[in-house]
């Protein structure tokens, strides 16, 4: 019989929005929890607990067929807010491995103290 998650124990919580996203997310987990999170009326999204490198992480998606764009996404969030109060409140992403401009040039310059 599977147990009960505590939403209380989860500290961080992946947003995947498109269903690769999902698949995605649960690939990078260390360790996947066996359990459930207790359903809430009017909440049809789908979490799922997890682990990686000892921080217990919670990806959550929603289920197959539904549409989603910028509103279901904040929606999304909004629930994911509402029911994990220990995770950060504002939205991290992962920064760009590319500059947002190259530039063939360098300058350089220097601060100078006039007092």
């Amino acid at each position: 019989m599977s147990k009960v998650l505590d939403f209380d124990e989860y500290t961080i919580a992946w947003v995947a929005v498109l269903p690769i996203e999902a698949e995605a997310a649960l690939g990078m987990l260390d360790k996947k929890h066996d359990g459930y999170f207790e359903t809430v009326r009017g909440d049809d999204y789908i979490y799922i607990g997890g682990e990686l490198n000892g921080h217990k992480i919670v990806v959550a998606t929603w289920p197959a067929g539904q549409n989603y764009g910028p509103g279901a996404a904040a929606a999304l969030v909004n629930q994911v807010k509402a029911r994990f109060s220990n995770t950060p409140s504002a939205p991290h992403k992962i920064p760009s491995l590319h500059p947002a401009y190259y530039s063939a040039h360098s300058t350089s310059s220097s601060v100078h103290d006039a007092s």
